[in-house]
């Protein structure tokens, strides 16, 4: 990037910035990200369950109705 800024001329600042996009993305890590399903069953007595953003049940304030 230190050689593209040095220069002015627009082709060679183009494949300098090129070649350090190439480094930049070979270098890079990759994280899958996915959601996972969760499946949960429940009684109609059952209140006060709710999801945190991993689909996660919660149940923190949850109660079971007599």
């Amino acid at each position: 990037v230190g050689q593209a800024l040095a220069t002015t001329d627009t082709a060679k600042q183009a494949e300098f910035y090129a070649k350090a996009q190439q480094q930049i993305t070979a270098d890079s890590a990759v994280i899958p990200v996915y959601e996972k399903a969760y499946v949960l069953g429940a009684s109609a007595k059952l209140h006060g369950v709710s999801f945190a953003e991993q689909t996660f049940p919660t149940f923190y304030d949850a109660w079971l109705a007599k």
